[in-house]
């Protein structure tokens, strides 16, 4: 039961993380010169993406490593 709600809180983060980078609004072309580079829709956010990211494996494992020394 425990696994099914991670699995759908890490689903649910998944789809609106996609959602909001679809939906990003785009900036207005400079009338003179290049324009800029295109950056990646999660720029701001991406140290916040890895920090779950790493909570999220160091839980997985460390349960996982509990489950094996328990058999």
């Amino acid at each position: 039961m425990k696994n099914s709600f991670i699995k759908l809180g890490i689903f649910s983060c998944f789809i609106l993380n996609t959602l909001s980078a679809i939906g990003a609004p785009v900036p207005p072309t400079p009338e003179h010169g290049a324009p800029p580079p295109p950056g990646a829709p999660l720029d701001e956010r991406l140290y916040l993406l890895l920090g779950i990211g790493l909570l999220y494996a160091f839980y997985y494992y460390k349960n996982n490593y509990i489950k094996k020394a328990s058999k």
